[in-house]
């Protein structure tokens, strides 16, 4: 199966915009692995993390052309170029204002940055200012230039080059002596004596490094004033703050995650370069933020790549990130009626209280279901043949599935890997899933695969098994779903990019597949092709929810843990540091 899903891929790209009637600009936000789609993504060691920039993952095609973050393709982010000061992007290119002291660009290649060392008689002031015999060194200062010899100077000679020993922090005190600095601190050198600075943003210094004493939740106030010892969960003005907030419901996007609280308030955090956080700002958050104009009144909340969307007491949904801009939004002709709802990557469902589905946003593959393709709607369409019956609705990227209240799961949409359930390239309408009529419990669906709860407390997936996302000790993919190993008691799931989670009737969660940031929580990076314990987690886990390469844990007493990537913050724990195992949400 696997050789007939993959072999159709050389083909897929040539002739399916004729046989779904895509138009050629419908790939623009393509998100396809592999030789066939390389649009606009780069990809890392793993080709199941699609590494889009800016939030990763999920940036504007159309805005890439002066975003510094996705300068001319998403994620390729101008401020990552080694040893820049100042960098932009100007017509989809990276264009470098100004280096760190000592250092030039000379290549012809933007992305080496400012590669080039002006402190070195090769390049001594500039690029290709080479020194001669009668001046062979490189003078030390602002500005470099080529001398006879260091005598006469303040600075000493530290093999070609002249330096001044008692600033330079590469050879403070003597030549080759290294400053080095602590976490959040500037390496500095001060009359031949190695030291560190804070800076501005970072005022306050200790043995260890720099923190900021008004909102370091270990160092609150004071060194060593830890207010998770104290039971607090954030610190706020140098004071720690009580934990007072319950979790009712919790949802992960790509970068970011967001949250229902007992009061019906919500609350996001994380990427926010498409405005998915909701609170009027492109900011990134590493902590918990209120959305809003969304203090009460909201029931339900689902996320996925950069947008967000809530389902309100009223029956009404607000959505905002891609799909609505900073803050929330209505959506058109869904003010009332609405039982459920499901964000995915490109585009958004519905469930009604009649039982029926709608699909709006990008319909690229067919992801509507309303026998169309290549089109964008914001008005929310009917889905072909389910006017009635659907129990539940779950967004993947580029694909849709349906849970019947007969059991039964229907999908549509991209089908290239086998996502859909059956061995078929893409389908505008939906079909029924390969031995799964009847007996369904709960349906998710991700990156071109999808896994499916069964009333017996099992676990089938199909689609797209790299990483052993499918569960079952294997890599291959599978048209057909397949068993997920060692899983018999499951009550929920949850599937969005290359890793699968579920919570067992104990309890305890498990989660397979990819691994790369530490997503399954089980304190390694590698890979799982069946379902591992999640470290911390053998009981007490009420719900769990998947994000592009982090997991969210709602426990049973209302509070949160997250951990896996945490580049924007998504995790919630106050950092950017990656956390291989669960760690508890600021604030909750």
């Amino acid at each position: 199966m696997k050789t007939n899903i993959e072999n159709a891929a050389n083909i897929r790209v040539r002739y399916l915009p004729r046989k779904v009637g895509l138009a050629p600009e419908a790939f623009a936000d393509a998100r396809i692995i592999g030789d066939l789609w390389s649009h606009g993504f780069e990809r890392d060691a793993h080709p199941e993390h699609l590494v889009g920039g800016g939030d990763s993952g999920a940036c504007d095609e159309s805005k890439v052309a002066g975003d510094v973050h996705n300068c001319g393709r998403c994620g390729h982010d101008c401020t990552l170029l080694a040893n820049v000061a100042q960098v932009s992007c100007t017509a989809g290119q990276c264009v470098v204002n100004s280096c760190i002291a000592d250092r030039a660009h000379c290549s012809s290649n933007i992305d080496d940055g400012c590669e080039t060392d002006i402190s070195k008689p090769e390049h001594c002031g500039g690029c290709n200012s080479a020194c001669g015999a009668a001046a062979p060194l490189c003078s030390s200062g602002a500005i470099h230039s080529c001398v006879a010899s260091c005598s006469g100077q303040t600075p000493t000679q530290c093999g070609q080059s002249c330096v001044d020993t008692q600033s330079d922090i590469h050879h403070c005190g003597s030549c080759d002596k290294m400053c080095t600095a602590p976490a959040n601190a500037t390496a500095t050198c001060a009359s031949g004596v190695c030291g560190f600075s804070c800076g501005g943003m970072l005022p306050d210094k200790y043995g260890n490094g720099c923190v900021d004493f008004q909102s370091d939740l270990h160092n609150c106030g004071s060194c060593g004033n830890d207010c998770s010892s104290q039971g607090s969960s954030s610190c706020k003005s140098g004071k720690c703050s009580a934990l007072s907030v319950a979790v009712r419901l919790v949802a992960a996007g790509d970068g970011h995650t967001c949250v229902v609280t007992d009061s019906g308030a919500a609350q996001c955090w994380g990427s926010n370069s498409d405005g998915q956080l909701g609170n009027g700002t492109s900011a990134y958050s590493s902590i918990p933020v209120s959305v809003t104009g969304l203090s009460s009144g909201v029931t339900a909340i689902s996320a996925g790549g950069a947008q967000t969307c809530a389902l309100m007491n009223t029956g009404g949904v607000k959505c905002w990130g891609t799909v609505g801009g900073n803050t929330p939004t209505d959506v058109s002709d869904l003010t009332s009626g609405v039982a459920a709802i499901s964000v995915g990557w490109l585009h958004i469902c519905a469930v009604l209280s009649t039982g029926a589905a709608k699909c709006w946003g990008k319909n690229y593959y067919g992801q509507f279901g309303n026998g169309l393709s290549g089109d964008v709607s914001s008005v929310p369409v009917d889905v072909s043949g389910l006017a009635s019956g659907v129990a539940a609705i779950s967004a993947g990227y580029a694909h849709t599935c349906a849970l019947l209240h007969s059991g039964g799961i229907k999908c549509w949409g991209d089908g290239l890997y086998g996502d859909l359930g059956i061995l078929t390239w893409a389908s505008v309408t939906p079909v029924d899933v390969s031995e799964l009529t009847s007996g369904a419990a709960a349906v998710s669906a991700g990156n071109f695969r999808t896994c499916a709860l069964t009333s017996s407390g099992g676990v089938k997936c199909w689609g797209w098994g790299n990483s052993g996302a499918l569960g079952n000790g294997a890599t291959s993919s599978s048209a057909t779903p397949v068993d997920v190993t060692g899983v018999s008691t499951a009550v929920s799931l949850s599937l969005q990019s290359s890793h699968v989670c579920v919570v067992l009737a104990s309890g305890a969660l498990k989660c397979w597949g990819g691994n790369v940031y530490g997503q399954l929580g089980n304190n390694t990076t590698v890979d799982s092709l069946t379902p591992t314990d999640v470290s911390g987690l053998s009981s007490g886990v009420a719900a769990v929810t998947t994000g592009g390469a982090h997991s969210c844990a709602l426990l049973s007493d209302g509070k949160l843990k997250c951990w896996g990537h945490n580049h924007y913050g998504q995790v919630g724990d106050g950092t950017n540091i990656d956390r291989h195992t669960p760690v508890d949400v600021v604030g909750f």
